[in-house]
C-alpha cells in the first residue's frame, strides 16, 4: 500500500470517528510502518496485581473517553432472574416506585464497587472461587 493510500485511509478513519483531524503524512506512515508490539508483555500475576487506575480501559493510546451507552446483555438462570424480579419488587414496594429495573440494581451495585472495598473483595473472592465465569 503507498504512503499516499495509508495517509488516506488513516484521514477518512479519523474523521469517521470524529476526531476530524487529519495527521500529517509522515505520522502516519510512520505509525503503519514502526513493528507491532504486544499490548502487555508483564507477567500475568504482575497485570493482576497493577491497580486498577494504572491499567488502560482504551486500546487506543490518546482515545477520547466514550460517551455513549454501552448495552449489556446478561444470561441468568430462571432462578437467578426470578431472585433479581423479586428483589426488585421489594425495593420499588419499600421505596414507593411503580417498579425498579434489574438494569439500575447493576449499576448500583457498580457504585458500590466503587466506593466499598470490602464488598470489592468479596465480589472478587467469589469470581476465584467459581473461576469468573459461571457459564463456561
Amino acid at each position: 500500500m503507498s504512503a499516499n493510500r495509508r495517509a488516506d485511509l488513516a484521514a477518512r478513519a479519523a474523521r469517521v470517528a470524529g476526531a476530524g483531524v487529519e495527521r500529517p503524512a509522515e505520522t502516519t506512515e510512520a505509525r503503519f510502518s514502526a513493528p507491532a508490539q504486544p499490548r502487555d508483555s508483564a507477567p500475568a500475576e504482575v497485570r493482576k496485581s497493577a491497580p486498577a487506575e494504572a491499567r488502560s480501559t482504551s486500546h487506543r493510546p490518546g482515545a477520547a473517553p466514550r460517551t455513549t451507552p454501552v448495552r449489556m446483555t446478561v444470561e441468568l438462570a430462571p432462578m437467578e432472574h426470578r431472585r433479581l424480579r423479586r428483589y426488585c419488587d421489594q425495593v420499588a414496594d419499600d421505596i414507593g416506585a411503580a417498579q425498579v429495573a434489574g438494569a439500575e440494581v447493576v449499576r448500583v451495585l457498580l457504585g458500590l464497587l466503587d466506593g466499598d472495598s470490602d464488598l470489592a473483595a468479596r465480589v472478587a473472592q467469589e469470581l476465584a472461587r467459581s473461576g469468573g465465569n459461571r457459564r463456561r
